[in-house]
């Protein structure tokens, strides 16, 4: 919601536009660099283990990206620091995945998968309410992504703390196996892969219907709709409350396996 704000005072009669291309650029970007990190995080045999060092310097780095947006005051400023900020937060999400398939018992893993995903959808809602607050004006708005940086600043500490992976001797090269494995895990799969690629379309469409209504959705309730920017704040603060509320009422209907795994 910031960003579309952050666009709407850059360059207010393109603003449809450019959002619409920053969108592409940072997908495009989210789609290397989630690859990019993932293969990295296997290389790395560092101290602190294979992914914590990335997700520290993801959560870093995102948190630079986007204090940098602040100061951004052209199109192309907004660009570059769009996709920085897209290349560090898959520096945080490639090696989190990885994390829970290294460290987390086979028999877990779908109910830690699904609290992460909780957590994401969670995190969404309450930062839409949050970001409500901040948008009536370009001082109000850098307020706004200070507050993004630092709380995206904290998953370094965080992370730090609640990560605890074995402690690895440093490689001085890569092997000529794990060299040779790097093209194989870069090969698309072409045989037995139909659930992948049904499962990619379906997760696909979802991400593209919701985000053409939820990205979009600044300009059409002010531009068509006509309501200011107050009752804009108003609006989206109340439709983050009502996504936190329904999906926590789902989650807690689905509570009876977490109880089962408390016990074991």
């Amino acid at each position: 919601m910031l960003l579309p704000a952050k666009v709407s005072f850059v360059d207010p009669v393109h603003k449809e536009v450019v959002v619409g291309q920053l969108a592409m650029v940072s997908m495009a970007v989210a789609a290397v660099a989630n690859i990019m990190f993932g293969l990295l995080s296997d290389a790395l045999h560092a101290i602190l283990g294979k992914r914590l060092p990335w997700v520290v310097f993801g959560s870093l780095g995102s948190s630079l990206a986007t204090l940098l947006l602040i100061s951004g005051q052209t199109v192309g400023e907004l660009f570059i620091y769009w996709s920085l900020y897209h290349l560090f937060l898959n520096a945080i999400v490639a090696p989190i995945m990885a994390i829970i398939a290294d460290l987390v018992p086979s028999a877990a893993r779908g109910t830690v998968s699904a609290l992460y995903s909780l957590g994401s959808m969670v995190g969404g809602s309450l930062s839409v309410v949050i970001s409500a607050h901040y948008i009536g004006s370009a001082n109000q708005l850098g307020i706004g992504l200070a507050i993004c940086a630092i709380a995206v600043g904290a998953c370094a500490p965080v992370a730090y703390i609640a990560i605890r992976e074995p402690k690895l001797p440093k490689r001085k090269s890569l092997s000529l196996e794990f060299r040779r494995s790097i093209w194989g895990k870069l090969r698309i799969p072409a045989v037995g892969a139909k659930n992948y690629y049904l499962v990619l379309l379906g997760k696909l469409l979802v991400i593209a219907a919701t985000s053409m209504v939820s990205v979009f959705q600044l300009y059409i309730v002010t531009d068509y709709v006509g309501l200011s920017v107050v009752e804009t704040s108003a609006t989206r603060e109340c439709n983050g409350i009502d996504w936190a509320r329904w999906r926590g009422t789902l989650f807690g209907c689905g509570g009876a396996p977490f109880r089962h795994f408390s016990k074991t």
